[in-house]
């Protein structure tokens, strides 16, 4: 059964996409455990080791998890998270990988433009700082 988090997928390859998917982890949430068919879960555990995505599971607990209470609207469900912050919740239907992928590249894009964003920053404020006669602080490097 599904216990402690353990890394999905044992290949020895190191695509770029399975690189640029670190730091993502799925969690199967279920009512009990015990009962769970490993049908309910086969095809994302195998989309996590193609993606050398981290899967793991639990058992459903509003009072512990917050995003169990304020996100789960049926059982089983799988979260998804990027270092430990909840993205999304999606449910077991038929195109779930495609939502998984999904929830993934939109995640990207916002990072994207976050980091887009914060480079457009930093040249308006090099070509003020320049134009008012501010110094950048020099940044030194330890060795």
């Amino acid at each position: 059964m599904i216990a402690n988090p353990v890394r999905s997928g044992s290949g020895s390859g190191s695509g770029s996409r399975a690189a640029k998917l670190s730091g993502f982890r799925i969690t199967l949430v279920v009512k009990d455990p015990t009962v769970l068919s490993e049908d309910a879960y086969k095809e994302v555990k195998v989309y996590c080791d193609i993606h050398k995505i981290i899967f793991t599971g639990r058992e459903y607990s509003s009072i512990v998890y917050s995003e169990d209470c304020d996100n789960i609207r049926s059982l089983p469900a799988f979260h998804i998270y990027k270092d430990d912050e909840w993205l999304s919740t999606v449910y077991n239907t038929k195109d779930i990988n495609q939502k998984i992928q999904s929830e993934i590249a939109l995640w990207e894009k916002k990072q994207e433009q976050i980091r887009l964003k914060r480079e457009a920053w930093q040249r308006r404020f090099s070509s003020l700082s320049s134009f008012f006669g501010i110094k950048q602080k020099v940044r030194y490097t330890s060795r």
